[in-house]
């Protein structure tokens, strides 16, 4: 049985492929870390996002409370307006 010969570089693998191996990892490794920067904007935005959302339903919920008190407003307006259309059509 004849041993299969061990990895090994020899002279035959041109320089430039291996410069380009190099650069091409270390572009690898920057587009990495990119990632990763770009990822802790989009954490922090997230974390910005749930606080502003969180204020837009408080907002949200005082609207309609606003809106329920408004509607009972304008009903007791209206009904102030026919108590006083009633009165002055029996003073005339």
């Amino acid at each position: 049985m004849s041993e299969k010969p061990a990895w090994h570089l020899d002279r035959k693998v041109p320089v430039g492929i291996i410069i380009t191996i190099l650069f091409q990892a270390a572009g690898g490794l920057w587009f990495l870390s990119k990632l990763d920067s770009r990822l802790d904007v989009l954490e922090k935005q997230d974390t910005e996002n749930v606080q502003v959302n969180k204020a837009f339903f408080a907002l949200e919920a005082n609207m309609k409370s606003t809106q329920a008190s408004q509607i009972r407003i304008e009903k007791s307006l209206d009904k102030m307006n026919d108590r006083l259309n009633r009165l002055v059509e029996k003073d005339n």
